[in-house]
């Protein structure tokens, strides 16, 4: 937890600095809601996204998404499903001003993992399996800037990860912060 305050501190630092530049450092705390078939098998997710972008002009940004979520199963206790996606990700911003509204776009790869244990006649059976699989998730959002190189980045997107058998897909809400460098 130290180490993650004093990174949240230098990037912070390293914003105000050096000034509302064309790289911004993105941090985000995030719930996913499971639809589909995920949704009748897990709950609610929560996770963390890192994002790092290029402004190609104001209004054009591409650069990196990253993260972790994870969903515990509807009706099996230890049984868990995370993801880490690696995504190429475009954004694009309209108007001027502190309210910045955008549309996101990201493609990429998923990497899924599914881990479970559970108990026969007193006999504990566990393990896990993992596979990266082609996925693109697309939203809209707002950056709310509380200072030129500082910002609030609160989104909606929708993902879809193409799994073998059927898509896995989910709505992400979320909320954090956009530090320019």
């Amino acid at each position: 937890m130290k180490k993650i305050l004093v990174i949240l501190f230098v990037l912070m630092f390293a914003g105000f600095t050096f000034g509302q530049g064309k790289m911004a450092i993105g941090i985000q705390g995030n719930l996913a809601i499971p639809m589909g078939d995920f949704g009748d098998a897990y709950d609610m997710g929560f996770g963390g996204l890192l994002s790092f972008y290029y402004n190609v002009n104001p209004n054009i940004g591409i650069g990196l998404n990253t993260g972790y979520q994870t969903w515990s199963a509807t009706n099996y206790d230890n049984y868990t499903s995370s993801s880490i996606p690696v995504l190429a990700a475009f954004k694009y911003s309209f108007g001027k001003g502190s309210f910045l509204p955008y549309l996101a776009l990201g493609v990429g790869g998923y990497y899924s993992m599914v881990s479970y244990e559970y108990t026969i006649l007193g006999v504990t059976y566990s393990g896990d399996d993992s596979e990266f699989n082609f996925g693109v998730n697309g939203g809209l959002g707002f950056v709310y800037q509380t200072s030129p190189s500082l910002g609030i980045d609160v989104g909606v997107k929708f993902s879809n990860i193409f799994s073998e058998g059927s898509s896995t897909n989910f709505i992400d809400i979320n909320a954090g912060v956009l530090v320019g460098i």
